[in-house]
C-alpha cells in the first residue's frame, strides 16, 4: 500500500522501515543469573594487571614512569593530556596501556616524517593510519630530527591517565558488535567531554561512530574460588519425588535417626578439614602447567629430577 502511495504522488524519498523488540523473558533471566554464579571467582590469567617494568628508556627524565605505574593495565579507557594547552584525547585499549601509547608516539612521527618527504609511498602508507591525536601533536614536534626525538619531546607534554578499567571476561563477550562494553564507555566518555567543553577535546567525530575493533580471544582460566566448591559440596541433595517400584522394593530401610542424613564422602571431609593444596610442577623449557591437585605421576618425576638438578652443585671443568 505505501508503495502505491509512492508510485502514485511521486515521492520517491519516502522510505519505510520496520522494527521490532521485545523484553528479557524469565529463561534468559534465569541463565543470566547463573552465568554469574558459575563465573564468581574466575579471573583470566592472561588479563590480569601486572607490575611496572618500565626501563631507563621508558622512565621520564626524573626516573618516574610516564603511567604512574599503571603501564601494564589492561582493558582500560585511558586519556592523554596535552600539558601545553589542557586538551585531552580519550582513547581505548585491550593490550597494555604503554604499549598502545607507544604506537600513539610512533604514528606521531610517522606524519611528521611524511610531511618532510610526501613522495614516498612507504611513508604515506603508514601517515594515512595516523589518527587525531597524531595530528594534533605533529604540530609540537615540526622540529624534531627522529623518532626519539619525538618521543622524548612527547614524554615532556603528554599525561597519561586511566578513567576506566574493565572486567576483561565480560567485556570479551561483546567485542566485535555494535555493543560492545569498552567501546560503549569511551563513547560516553568522549560525548560528555565535548558536551562540557569541546574545545578540550581531541577526538574527532570518527572515534564516536568508527565500528569496534576490540580483538576476541579465548581466556586461561585461573583461581578457581574453593569456598564456592565447598559450599555446593556440602549441600543437602534432594532427590526425586518418583520412583520406580522396583527400586523401592530393593532398598533397604534406613536406620533410625539416619534417615536425612548426607552422605560423607572422602573429598567432602577432606574440603571440610583442610584447604585445597595446589602442587606446582612446571619446569623450565617445558610447557606451562597449571598448579592442580593431584599431578600425574610423570610431572611429579620430572619435577623431582629438575630439583635433584638445582640441589647438585656444578662440578663440571673443576680437577678434582
Amino acid at each position: 500500500m505505501i508503495k502505491e502511495l509512492v508510485m502514485k504522488h511521486k515521492l520517491p524519498w519516502l522510505r519505510f522501515k520496520m522494527a521490532n523488540s521485545r523484553f528479557t523473558n524469565l529463561g534468559e533471566l534465569l541463565n543470566a543469573d547463573l552465568s554469574t554464579k558459575v563465573m564468581t571467582g574466575i579471573v583470566d590469567e592472561e588479563m590480569m594487571d601486572e607490575t611496572c617494568n618500565c626501563n631507563a628508556l621508558s622512565l621520564c627524565e626524573d626516573g618516574e614512569c610516564l603511567y604512574g605505574g599503571d603501564c601494564r593495565k589492561k582493558m582500560v579507557i585511558y586519556g592523554l593530556k596535552d600539558k601545553t594547552t589542557d586538551k585531552i584525547y580519550y582513547g581505548k585499549t585491550v593490550q597494555h596501556l604503554k604499549l598502545r601509547t607507544s604506537t600513539h608516539f610512533t604514528q606521531v612521527w610517522s606524519l611528521v616524517d611524511y610531511k618532510r618527504n610526501p613522495n614516498d609511498p612507504k611513508k604515506k602508507t603508514a601517515a594515512m593510519k595516523s589518527d587525531s591525536f597524531a595530528y594534533h601533536f605533529a604540530k609540537l614536534c615540526g622540529d624534531c630530527t627522529n623518532s626519539n626525538h619525538s618521543r622524548a619531546k612527547l614524554k615532556q607534554v603528554v599525561s597519561v591517565e586511566v578513567i576506566w578499567q574493565g572486567e576483561p571476561i565480560q567485556c570479551t563477550k561483546s567485542a566485535r558488535t555494535r555493543a560492545c562494553k569498552i567501546c560503549m564507555v569511551e563513547r560516553k566518555q568522549i560525548m560528555k567531554a565535548l558536551r562540557d567543553d569541546k574545545h578540550k577535546v581531541i577526538n574527532e567525530n570518527d572515534d564516536i561512530y568508527a565500528a569496534c575493533k576490540c580483538s576476541t580471544r579465548f581466556h586461561k582460566f585461573a583461581h578457581i574460588d574453593s569456598d564456592a566448591l565447598r559450599t555446593r559440596l556440602t549441600q543437602k541433595k534432594v532427590t526425586p519425588k518418583r520412583k520406580s517400584k522396583k527400586a523401592c522394593g530393593n532398598r533397604k530401610p534406613a536406620p533410625p535417626g539416619q534417615e536425612n542424613r548426607q552422605q560423607t564422602t572422602p573429598e567432602l571431609v577432606r574440603l571440610l578439614e583442610s584447604p585445597t593444596r595446589l602442587i606446582d610442577t612446571n619446569v623450565p623449557g617445558l610447557p606451562y602447567r597449571s598448579p592442580c591437585e593431584h599431578p600425574s605421576n610423570l610431572h611429579l618425576a620430572q619435577r623431582r629430577q629438575w630439583d635433584l638438578e638445582q640441589a647438585t652443585p656444578d662440578t663440571q671443568g673443576i680437577d678434582v
